[in-house]
């Protein structure tokens, strides 16, 4: 089951849930009354699924989300999807603000299971964590900027096993959209101020990137600023009431000397390096939590994106111990997480009721049985293409029509 292709795509799941991935974004624009479209997010999708594939150490898969651009890579290195981590997300008509906002909470609650977000407008009332703290990280995120999908020519071009058939029907299908866009000019769209063009760009043309399979496939990326700009405390969360200067730097709990980082970039390689460290206590126990969780139904921490005092303790402290340091003494490998977890008694017991063990604990927080589990959609949806022998094996690629005649028949 581990060589299964099925594996990355499984593990991959879980861990696209915490990036919040979607090929969409949640707002629409009233004037279309369509999504915001991500083109080319499948193409960080396709690199979670390979990573967890292949096996890649997870403090690289980590350090390459936050900083892949920063590692020498090659401009077409597919690696450099992975900053689909910080480009595919929540941000279509929302202010720079609330974008640095989603980053901070992203990396932190994600990675670390720590609430820092909740310091943006005052010293967090139950953790450990100062404002200065929250705006020391946000500097890492002010210092990059985030590409549009539709500013196609900075975006790197990705390895693509298109059929010369299908390109040649998208560069078809494009030409004829160059030359709406070409007519359109200069022209408004009714009594706002987009051009008619951004419309086209932003339905037409983003449809055809979205769903063709002729079209490129690109990384999504974040690049850095030309000028790192000041780090700065915002008084109680306003932009306008600007406090005292703050070094971009890791979190005061976790790095109590308040290391700051180097000067001359976003200073995200150092984050990342910070994350991953072995003596951070953190970043190996959330993964593994994750991963239990997963697999068994419920958590060793029930709440597995706060690791905090608001946070539920753990019900097994030694177990996710010693699990995150057998984790990380076999090179953060996720298949050997995943075996050691499937081969326990623990797992492989039965789910059936025992009287006498269900009055001492009726939630089951000793694993005294198996954990009864809910089919999940995709599941049912995947075991009727099974049954009725449509159910289309492709790995990787953009994304189908869920609806219509032409229904894609991927798992999904």
């Amino acid at each position: 089951l581990l060589h299964s292709p099925s594996f990355g795509q499984h593990i991959g799941r879980m861990w696209l849930d915490v990036a919040r991935y979607a090929d969409t974004d949640s707002a629409y624009r009233p004037d279309t009354k369509t999504p915001h479209y991500f083109p080319f997010a499948f193409t960080y999708r396709d690199y979670v699924v390979d990573s967890f594939n292949s096996d890649k150490p997870y403090d690289q898969f980590v350090t390459e989300q936050l900083a892949a651009d920063l590692m020498g890579r090659d401009e077409s290195d597919p690696e450099l999807a992975a900053l689909g981590f910080l480009a595919v997300g929540p941000h279509a008509n929302r202010a720079q603000a609330e974008s640095l906002d989603d980053w901070v909470d992203l990396t932190t609650r994600g990675l670390l299971g720590m609430t820092a977000a909740c310091a943006r407008c005052h010293d967090h009332k139950f953790e450990p964590i100062r404002t200065a703290d929250y705006y020391a990280l946000r500097g890492v995120f002010a210092a990059i900027d985030r590409i549009s999908p539709l500013d196609e020519d900075r975006l790197p071009e990705l390895a693509n096993a298109a059929r010369a058939a299908d390109v040649e029907d998208y560069r078809l299908r494009r030409a004829k959209i160059e030359a709406k866009l070409k007519a359109a000019a200069g022209k408004k769209a009714g009594n706002n101020n987009r051009s008619i063009a951004e419309k086209i760009r932003e339905t037409e043309l983003a449809e055809l990137l979205l769903r063709h399979p002729g079209a490129p496939a690109r990384a999504m990326i974040v690049s850095e600023k030309k000028r790192v700009p000041a780090s700065f405390i915002h008084i109680r969360g306003d932009a306008s009431a600007r406090g005292e200067d703050v070094p971009r730097r890791f979190l005061e709990i976790l790095d109590p000397p308040l290391t700051p980082f180097s000067e001359n970039d976003s200073g995200r390689l150092e984050l990342a390096a910070r994350i991953t460290d072995v003596d951070n206590p953190l970043t190996a126990r959330v993964f593994v939590n994750r991963v239990w969780g997963h697999l068994l139904g419920t958590h060793l921490v029930a709440t597995p994106s706060d690791f905090g005092l608001q946070g539920s303790p753990p019900t097994h402290p030694e177990l996710l111990d010693w699990l995150a340091a057998d984790f990380v003494a076999h090179g953060w490998s996720v298949k050997h997480l995943v075996r050691t977890i499937l081969s326990s008694e623990t797992y492989q017991q039965s789910s059936r009721d025992r009287e006498s063990m269900s009055q001492l604990d009726p939630e089951n927080r000793l694993l005294w049985r198996a954990n009864r589990g809910r089919l999940s959609i995709e599941s049912l949806r995947d075991s009727v293409l099974v049954v009725s022998g449509e159910l289309d094996g492709q790995l990787r690629g953009r994304v189908g029509e869920l609806w219509g005649e032409d229904y894609t028949r991927r798992r999904a």
